[in-house]
């Protein structure tokens, strides 16, 4: 992987069995290094690690609470090396817990850049004033947030609710709780666009006008459903009432609490909302039979779509707690025994719409291939579950935002890891 890289093991064998011990002593085969590593003695075990397991002098540019600073390696050569650049001479990442105070400073020159989350007036600031524009990057993140829908839950063990689900709901109004278009663009679908290379950027199965859902085709998908016991577009089985959802308690939850029940009430549903402070753990507790979530968001582990498909949609990898295959894609009657998991576990009935569908076939045949042929296998698989899974309401993809002071004379982005490209930055010097 492009995020490794080979350690030398006169160093690494001293710290062996000691879990984040060599940290501090870090050897760079990069363009930068750890300010002051080069005069630590690296001859012996003895000299680098205590018999306690701490490093007994690590290089000075490195303080867990307070400071890394990189400076550059003198034993790089630029010529070996065709991505990374040595523009600057050092790049010091401190600490501060004020982020208003950080902005001020990056706008007066004092700071060159933050990874702080933006306060909201300082990102409308910077992205309505066009002399400030040139400071101001944004960049796909490779981030997917959505709702969750478990297909052995009613009413969403009926894949016609989770289709009229997903043309209901206001995504933009979603995403105007969050801060609006410079927090994320909207998503039509499993992946974001940029591990496809943007080849599914016109894909748009639920598309809406302005994003703001679509009543009439919601309640024409409902129609669908066994749950619509009077056939007019509306859930209106007992099922469909004080459905179970569990939400956080960001400061951005209570109002995508109201847009989805507000939309959700069009089509007949109403929802019992849980708030839990720090959802995740229930959501992922197999057990707990969550029907519908809010909280859910996914990025990507690497450039490759397997790690958005694998841990999120594969029957096979779910576990009772830590499990991220929220919906229960693909999970088996007897797993559904062996977890406790209640309502339909039985195979997926395409004429009906019910029971749990399974794309682990799919998902053998994409992680087998490479090159082009894989990625055309995975945007197949993108489609079959947005439009015969339907495990999700995707709603937001991501935008990686970030603010430099006038210092700045090149600003690069490193899409692998969804940050910016430190070794590619210069400033005036």
């Amino acid at each position: 992987m492009p995020a490794a890289g080979p350690m030398p093991n006169e160093v690494t064998k001293c710290f062996e069995g000691q879990p984040g011990a060599y940290s501090s002593d870090l050897i760079s085969t990069a363009g930068y290094m750890l300010q002051g590593i080069d005069k630590v003695d690296i001859s012996s075990c003895d000299k680098l690690m205590s018999s306690k397991g701490k490093p007994l002098q690590p290089a000075a540019g490195y303080q867990p609470t307070s400071l890394l600073d990189l400076v550059r390696n003198p034993s790089y050569k630029q010529s070996t090396d065709n991505t990374r650049k040595n523009y600057v001479d050092e790049v010091r990442f401190i600490i501060n817990s004020s982020n208003v105070d950080i902005f001020n400073k990056i706008e007066a020159g004092q700071l060159d850049m933050a990874s702080s989350s933006i306060p909201p007036d300082v990102l409308k600031k910077y992205a309505t004033t066009p002399s400030l524009k040139p400071d101001f990057h944004q960049n796909q993140g490779d981030r997917t947030w959505y709702l969750t829908m478990n297909v052995t839950q009613p009413p969403f063990d009926d894949v016609h609710v989770r289709r009229a689900m997903n043309w209901i709901i206001d995504k933009a109004a979603l995403r105007q709780t969050w801060g609006g278009p410079t927090v994320g663009t909207i998503a039509n679908h499993i992946v974001p666009d940029t591990l496809f290379s943007f080849k599914l950027q016109e894909y748009k199965p639920y598309a809406t006008p302005g994003d703001h859902g679509d009543v009439a085709k919601a309640l024409k998908a409902m129609k669908g459903s066994k749950y619509d016991l009077q056939h007019n577009g509306q859930c209106s089985a007992p099922q469909c009432k004080n459905i179970l959802m569990i939400s956080d308690t960001r400061g951005v939850d209570p109002g995508m609490v109201a847009t989805i029940e507000q939309d959700a009430k069009k089509i007949g549903m109403s929802f019992n909302v849980h708030q839990i402070n720090g959802a995740y753990p229930t959501i992922q507790t197999v057990a707990k039979n969550v029907p519908i979530a809010e909280r859910p968001g996914w990025g990507k582990d690497f450039a490759d779509p397997v790690t958005f498909f694998s841990p999120l949609f594969d029957g096979r990898t779910i576990i009772p707690t830590g499990n991220t295959n929220y919906s229960l894609v693909g999970i088996t009657e007897s797993q559904c025994k062996t977890l406790k998991v209640t309502g339909d576990c039985s195979p997926y009935n395409a004429k009906t719409g019910l029971g749990v569908p399974s794309v682990n076939a799919q998902l053998d045949k994409c992680e087998a291939l490479s090159g082009p042929a894989r990625v055309s296998c995975y945007e197949a698989l993108d489609k079959n579950l947005m439009t015969n899974v339907v495990p999700w309401v995707p709603w937001m993809w991501s935008l990686v935002t970030r603010i430099t002071s006038s210092n700045v004379t090149k600003y690069d982005f490193d899409q692998f890891s969804a940050t910016p490209a430190y070794s590619n930055i210069a400033v005036k010097s």
